[in-house]
């Protein structure tokens, strides 16, 4: 595993979780270095659906309210 993968697996399995949003990125980025690893520029196009589906899924799963209430 390159180092970089590493360190970003680090930060997921042992930060706090108090903003969901960096998690999420950071997952979507290192799923998209894993599942595509000479690929050397990741656009947002590729990051959007995972993103979304990361944020989607823990919506229904903890049944949370996202925004303003």
């Amino acid at each position: 595993m390159d180092p970089y993968i590493k360190d970003l697996s680090f930060v997921i399995q042992n930060c706090e979780m108090d903003n969901t949003y960096k998690m999420v990125w950071i997952r979507s980025i290192v799923e998209t270095c894993v599942l595509n690893p000479d690929q050397p520029v990741i656009h947002f196009d590729e990051l959007s659906s995972k993103i979304f589906g990361y944020y989607w899924n823990q919506t229904i799963f903890f049944d949370l309210e996202q925004g303003p209430m």
